[in-house]
């Protein structure tokens, strides 16, 4: 990790681009399959945010 860290920001963002697949906000109840369809944490979503990154 340190190694990462010495890199400029430009580097930083070709290696790791800074977008992510995740849930702002707690509360949901439900069943584990449920809540990620509700939240779209879905392969589908998740493939297309990598295709996305190119």
């Amino acid at each position: 990790m340190e190694l990462f860290e010495e890199h400029d920001a430009a580097c930083s963002e070709r290696v790791l681009p800074d977008d992510t697949v995740s849930i702002q906000r707690l509360g949901a109840s439900a069943p584990g399959p449920a809540s990620m369809e509700k939240f779209g944490l879905t392969v589908g979503n998740v493939v297309a945010k990598a295709k996305a990154l190119g």
